[in-house]
């Protein structure tokens, strides 16, 4: 799954995707959460690992970002781009909500400003 992310964002921006060190760090964190929390499973730890390490590199004009997060409609539906189908395909890893909620911010900021942060 990152490396289907990191190929999605490298086609956009050749500077920006997901490095070795960024895997390992996103590894790491994942095989220390004890077990046994049942308020913090390893399911939304990834979650917060894509949006702490992956999604905070999602920035850009509306020509480079609008094929990754989707487009949001004048109603205010959105429709998904593709880092949600990526994300999709993964699902049984993760229902991703917190990722899903920063895209479609993300998409939101493409219409309201051309550009996203």
């Amino acid at each position: 799954m990152l490396w289907e992310i990191h190929e999605a964002l490298n086609n956009v921006d050749a500077n920006i995707g997901i490095g070795w060190r960024i895997v390992r760090q996103i590894d790491k964190y994942l095989m220390n959460i004890p077990d046994g929390i049942d308020s913090y499973t390893r399911e939304k730890a990834f979650d917060m690992q894509i949006i702490q390490r992956v999604l905070t590199k999602v920035r850009g004009s509306e020509d480079q970002m609008r094929e990754l997060v989707g487009k949001t409609t004048a109603e205010g539906k959105h429709e998904p781009g593709k880092l949600e189908n990526i994300l999709d395909q993964y699902s049984d890893s993760s229902p991703f909500e917190g990722s899903r909620q920063i895209i479609a911010r993300k998409s939101k900021e493409l219409n309201l400003y051309g550009f996203t942060v």
